[in-house]
Formats: C-alpha cells, sequence, structure tokens
C-alpha cells in the first residue's frame, strides 16, 4: 500500500478542498451581499443587513489575506463607512446608507465576488473560520487589531 506523502506543518488536502466553492453556494452568498447593501440604500435596512455587510468585508479581508495580496486600506474605508451607518441608527435616524457609504461598500462586494468565485475551497473555510473566531471574540475589529500588530 503506498502513503501519500505529507510535508511537516501542512494538512492534507483533497481533491474538493482545492477546487473552488459550488457556484450554487457562491451565487446565494453574492445574492445575500448585494440584497442586504440595495435593502440598505432604499431606507428599509436593519441590523441584519448590516450585519451581512460586515461579515463580508470581513470575509473578504481574511481571504485577501489568505491569498497575501492585503489591501487594507480599501477594508478600513469601508469598515468606516459601516461604523457610520451605525452611529445614525443609534441617533434615531434609522438604517440607511449615503452614497459616499454605498461607494466604499460596493468595490468591497465586487471584490468578494471575484475571491468567491475563484478562491479554492480550503482558502474559503480558513477565512470563515477567522472570522468565526472574530465573531466570538471581544475584538472590535479583526482589520484595526491586526493591523497594530
Amino acid at each position: 500500500m503506498r502513503t501519500r506523502p505529507v510535508k511537516a506543518g501542512r494538512p492534507f488536502l483533497t481533491k474538493a478542498m482545492l477546487l473552488p466553492l459550488p457556484e450554487s453556494r457562491v451565487l446565494a452568498l453574492s445574492l445575500e451581499h448585494h440584497l442586504s447593501l440595495a435593502t440598505l440604500r432604499a431606507g428599509r435596512g436593519d441590523f441584519y443587513q448590516m450585519s451581512c455587510l460586515l461579515r463580508a468585508i470581513y470575509l473578504s479581508y481574511f481571504i485577501d489575506g489568505e491569498l497575501k495580496d492585503v489591501t487594507p486600506v480599501l477594508f478600513t474605508c469601508a469598515e468606516q463607512a459601516l461604523g457610520k451607518i451605525v452611529d445614525r441608527q443609534e441617533s434615531g435616524e434609522g438604517w440607511s446608507i449615503a452614497v459616499d457609504e454605498w461607494r466604499v461598500i460596493t468595490p468591497i462586494l465586487a471584490i468578494l465576488d471575484r475571491q468567491l468565485s475563484c478562491v479554492s475551497r480550503h482558502i474559503f473555510e480558513r477565512a470563515w473560520a477567522r472570522l468565526l473566531n472574530f465573531v466570538s471574540s471581544d475584538l472590535e475589529s479583526p482589520i484595526r487589531d491586526e493591523r497594530r500588530q
């Protein structure tokens, strides 16, 4: 019986882990993100849409980091735009998005769409695990906290 060579410190990746995500999953995620943005833009948003966009920004940031192609300025600006939305909601203005905020977030969703359409499953799953770790932590922002290190 033949054994597979294992490189030290690296888990064995199956063929499925090396392939891109299924198209149906990519489309479902993309639709959820873009509908959340459209709902906020229409002034009919709520906490769910805001959370969805925040997850999208952080997921794209984590995938970007896995690919070693970090462009933190884009993500920092998008995170700040979402912060303004929360500030307005807390001051009683409701969940909505201004044009300048929309213009900052839209490119991130386009980046995430491209990432999801071509990234291999193992990279997506590592980025998703980082997102879940962040959500369950007490950190305020993975973007700001990583840039400090």
